[in-house]
């Protein structure tokens, strides 16, 4: 009995033993899935990282706020990202109805229509229904995968992480931007400017309910293509908005029969993005370097003064035998924004139409002679009315003459810098180095630090370097800057970029006044202007400027191929005028600003223009500039009685006078008083300083002690029409 006994206990505690296990495996198999459900979410990447690395359509505006350009996104969805309360809340709540009613109540996966789900799925033994929650949807959009089970699993899984770490309107306005509303249209905004061109939050409730349907089947439901089948699903969700009491039955009513779909007539692909230019490319592509992160670039382009050059520069080319092309850049100064770019006239040339002609690097003739002239009177070197020598030079085999080939001789600076004499700007070259001028060129953003001086020498003077039309221009807009230097901006915001004092503000107002002494041909108010003529005559360039706007004009060909009309003073000069003339319409610029605090008047020695020295016998008041004292007088000495009297005004050179006019010229001799003749004929005795007029031709002048204590002096000279140079 005992050991029956025994053996019943061990059986019964085997038996006991076995339950226990198969009531912990049991337990096991329940509670191991629901944990692995509940941690599961925290081995799951932030779907949201993928969804933001997504970029939208970039948009470009131009200065007034008007769209230029739109681009898609990396695959060509046209989508714009708008914050939620710009969305129609009417077009939200429609959305939640027809897609996920209880959003708000549930944690990323809404186990009541999930259980419905199952039902109908194991029902009809295939996948029917998803249940898929707005947050699972969002995953599907960051990943897309096959339908089944398994992938149900894992979005569901990922979804409740996305609702671990984001709010809910961060995922619903999130949903809303990635949408897909048929073909390449994607998010709420997109959609409402595709079909309607409208912004989302200006959706009337017939237009919102409309589109809550679409998502549903995108491609089979767009309304521009299948208006009555998008017709029948906005039915459907305007039951479902019913049924959830987000509407009342009149109010489903008055939608259907009263509120109107304003529906866009254009039929494109997307309709809303506007017709691109190729006139604004250049310009785009410029902007869109300076802001490559932006969505929407504030571009500071002014479409209407690009469209009047553009036609500007087309109505010459019109006129020019062998050249092909143009360029142009136009400067606001005040900002230093680039207000245009045209870096071609013809963009569907195939072979260089993208090519831009306005940052290409090319001789730029004599345009940078205004700056030697700046660098030199901050130097101290000269003055408006210093005396420069123009005459023939060679300096090591480097001998440059000017373009008509013949020469003035003893000019002022400001007719050698107004005549763009080749002679007087190198030997202020050569005087203030090299060296010294391409560190200033550097500082205007014109020539690299780099650049060996050795290589190019005095010819830098005539633009052997190479530069940029829009380089070109902007440090030409430093002049009516006062001398002050920034980089120019493609953005229409402040300009961030440093400020450098290039030149002082007297020396910029000297050369202002020169570089308007000479009426623009055309033009019917004062305009400072240069040109610019490539050796070879590859390259013609105009820069004029004005209080307001600096317009730099390139004319030529792109494959370098030179041309006899390549001259900057009749190929650059007509569409700088023209455009200048068009952008002001039929207004004018504000009167140009001298301060004469800034240039006070100062006796300079009347033969040299540079400070007088006691030797210096003839002075005369002249403008000088303020703190920056002028060199020295080194050519006058004193006078003895046996020495001869000299002539020092005129000289025996060629004068040139314009349009056959006759030209005045001071009569000046190493005496205070002396008895002229002028071609034979007695003209009295008059003091240093008078003046007479020469017409076209030869003439000879004598010059007589009237106290008879030196030798007379007697010269000849010629003044000659002139022909318009660079």
């Amino acid at each position: 009995m005992m050991l029956m006994g025994k053996s019943t206990v061990r059986l019964k505690f085997k038996l006991h033993k076995k339950t226990i296990w198969l009531c912990l495996g049991a337990c096991i198999a329940i509670l191991a899935p629901i944990l692995a459900w509940i941690v599961a979410p925290y081995f799951c990447d932030d779907p949201m990282a993928i969804i933001n690395r997504r970029t939208p359509v970039r948009t470009f505006y131009d200065i007034n706020g008007q769209v230029i350009h739109m681009e898609p996104t990396y695959d060509f969805q046209w989508r714009f990202d708008i914050p939620l309360e710009d969305v129609s809340p009417f077009a939200i709540r429609a959305i939640l109805d027809a897609e996920d009613t209880r959003f708000f109540q549930h944690g990323g996966v809404d186990y009541r229509s999930t259980l419905r789900a199952a039902c109908q799925n194991l029902f009809h033994r295939k996948i029917i229904s998803g249940a898929s929650t707005i947050s699972m949807q969002l995953v599907s959009i960051s990943k897309p995968r096959k339908r089944s089970y398994w992938n149900k699993i894992l979005q569901a899984t990922e979804a409740r992480r996305l609702e671990q770490l984001h709010s809910k309107d961060e995922i619903l306005q999130a949903y809303l931007n990635h949408l897909p509303f048929g073909g390449k249209i994607y998010g709420i905004q997109a959609a409402s400017q595709a079909y309607f061109g409208v912004n989302a939050s200006q959706l009337n409730r017939s237009e919102a309910t409309l589109l809550a349907g679409i998502p549903q089947r995108p491609n089979a439901f767009k309304p521009n293509k299948y208006l009555q089948r998008a017709r029948r699903r906005q039915i459907t969700v305007l039951n479902l908005m019913l049924r959830n009491n987000s509407i009342a039955q009149d109010e489903l009513i008055d939608i259907i029969k009263n509120e109107p779909l304003r529906m866009t007539k254009d039929r494109s692909y997307y309709p809303i993005a506007p017709k691109n230019n190729p006139i604004h490319t250049h310009f785009i592509n410029l902007a869109r370097q300076e802001a490559p992160n932006s969505l929407h670039v504030n571009c500071a382009i002014d479409t209407q003064a690009t469209h009047l050059i553009h036609k500007a520069l087309v109505d010459q080319l019109n006129k020019l035998p062998d050249v092909n092309d143009a360029a142009a850049v136009l400067i606001h100064n005040s900002t230093r924004q680039c207000r245009a770019i045209i870096g071609t006239v013809d963009f569907s040339n195939p072979i260089d139409g993208q090519v831009n002609a306005a940052t290409a690097i090319r001789s730029a003739g004599s345009t940078l002679k205004p700056f030697i002239f700046l660098e030199s009177m901050d130097a101290g070197l000269i003055t408006a009315d210093t005396i420069l020598n123009d005459a023939k030079i060679n300096y090591s085999g480097y001998a440059p003459g000017n373009y008509n080939g013949q020469y003035s001789g003893k000019v002022r600076a400001a007719e050698a810098l107004a005549y763009s004499l080749n002679t007087p700007a190198v030997n202020l070259l050569k005087q203030i180095t090299t060296q010294r001028m391409i560190r200033k060129l550097n500082e205007i953003n014109l020539v690299s630090s780099s650049i060996n001086h050795a290589n190019h020498g005095l010819a830098l003077a005539l633009g052997t370097v190479g530069h940029s039309l829009l380089n070109l221009t902007n440090a030409y807009s430093t002049i009516p800057n006062q001398g002050f230097f920034q980089k120019t901006t493609f953005l229409n915001k402040s300009n961030s970029s440093p400020i450098t004092i290039a030149f002082s503000r007297p020396a910029t107002q000297i050369i202002t006044q020169i570089l308007t002494s000479r009426n623009l041909p055309q033009a019917t108010f004062p305009i400072a202007w240069k040109t610019g003529t490539s050796t070879g005559n590859h390259d013609a360039w105009c820069i004029a400027f004005t209080p307001e706007y600096t317009i730099g004009i390139w004319v030529g060909n792109k494959n370098g191929k030179s041309s006899a009309s390549l001259v900057g003073a009749t190929a650059a000069i007509p569409p700088a005028v023209h455009a200048l003339q068009a952008i002001y319409k039929n207004s004018f610029p504000r009167p140009w600003q001298y301060d004469r605090e800034l240039l006070p008047l100062n006796m300079i020695c009347a033969e040299s223009g540079l400070a007088p020295t006691p030797a210096c016998k003839n002075t005369k008041l002249a403008q000088t500039l303020l703190n920056v004292p002028l060199a020295q007088c080194k050519k006058c000495t004193r006078f003895t009685k046996q020495q001869q009297i000299t002539i020092l005004s005129p000289r025996h050179n060629t004068y040139l006078t314009e349009d056959d006019e006759p030209i005045t010229l001071n009569l000046e001799a190493n005496l205070q008083n002396v008895i002229w003749f002028i071609d034979g004929q007695f003209i009295g005795t008059l003091p240093n300083g008078s003046t007479h007029d020469f017409t076209p031709g030869r003439h000879t002048i004598t010059a007589v002690d009237p106290n008879h204590n030196a030798k007379s002096h007697k010269i000849s000279f010629a003044v000659d029409q002139l022909v318009l140079e660079d």
